[in-house]
C-alpha cells in the first residue's frame, strides 16, 4: 500500500508541477512522436542546467501517443531523467527512483496518471489513508530531504519553507537545494514523508 500511494505522489506531483509550469503540461495536441524529438526537447531543458549531458530516450505508455523518458547526467555524474510528454511538456531533471516509480505506474497505461482534473485526482485519496502527519516541522522535512538526496553527489539544502494545503488541515514543505553546478531546485516534501522531485525554478533575487 505505501509503494502504490508514493507511486500516485510522484505522478501527481509529476502531472501537476509540469502543467502548471510549461503550460501546455499533458493536454492540447499531440506533437512529440518520435525519440529524437523527445531527446532535443530534453536537451533544450538540459541547455538552461549547468552541467547537464542528455543520451537516450525510452518510451512511456500512455493513454494518448507516447512519453519519453530521456536518459542524462548531471556535472557530477549522477544519472538523472527528463519526462517529455506526446504534447511537448518536458519535466525534470527527475532521480533514478523517481524515475523506476514513473516505470511502475501501470496507469499511465489507460490514462489515469495524466489527468489533471479527472480520475488522477482519486491518488489524492491517499492523503486519507496514510494516518498522522509524521512531517510537521521544517527539520523534519529537511531531513526527509537530506535523506532523498543522500545517494547523490553534490547536492546540499539552502532552505525549508512550508505552506499549507487541504483547506489548511495540512502542512507541507518545500525544500530548496542546489547541484554542484549551481542549479537551483525544490523537493516536495508532503506531511507523511514522501519527496517528489528534483523541481527546478528561477529565484528573482
Amino acid at each position: 500500500m505505501k509503494k502504490i500511494l508514493f507511486i500516485a505522489f510522484i505522478i501527481l506531483a509529476i502531472g501537476s508541477i509540469a502543467y502548471a509550469q510549461m503550460g501546455r503540461g499533458f493536454k492540447g495536441e499531440v506533437t512529440v512522436t518520435t525519440a529524437a524529438q523527445a531527446e532535443e526537447l530534453a536537451k533544450q531543458k538540459a541547455a538552461t542546467l549547468s552541467g547537464y549531458t542528455i543520451y537516450s530516450a525510452e518510451e512511456v505508455p500512455v493513454r494518448r501517443g507516447t512519453a519519453y523518458k530521456v536518459s542524462a547526467k548531471d556535472g557530477a555524474g549522477n544519472n538523472m531523467f527528463f519526462f517529455v510528454t506526446p504534447f511537448g511538456g518536458v519535466f525534470g531533471p527527475i532521480t533514478e527512483d523517481s524515475a523506476k516509480n514513473i516505470n511502475d505506474a501501470n496507469c499511465f497505461k489507460n490514462g489515469d496518471c495524466m489527468s489533471m482534473g479527472g480520475r488522477g485526482m482519486k491518488g489524492m485519496a491517499g492523503y486519507k489513508q496514510q494516518g498522522e502527519p509524521v512531517i510537521i516541522t521544517a527539520d523534519q522535512a529537511k531531513n526527509a530531504a537530506e535523506k532523498y538526496l543522500q545517494n547523490l553527489k553534490g547536492y546540499s539544502v539552502e532552505s525549508v519553507e512550508s505552506f499549507s494545503n487541504r483547506g489548511g488541515k495540512y502542512i507541507s514543505y518545500r525544500v530548496y537545494v542546489k547541484d554542484g553546478s549551481g542549479n537551483s531546485f525544490y523537493l516536495h516534501v508532503n506531511p507523511w514523508g514522501n519527496v517528489a522531485g528534483l523541481m527546478s525554478y528561477t529565484r528573482s533575487n
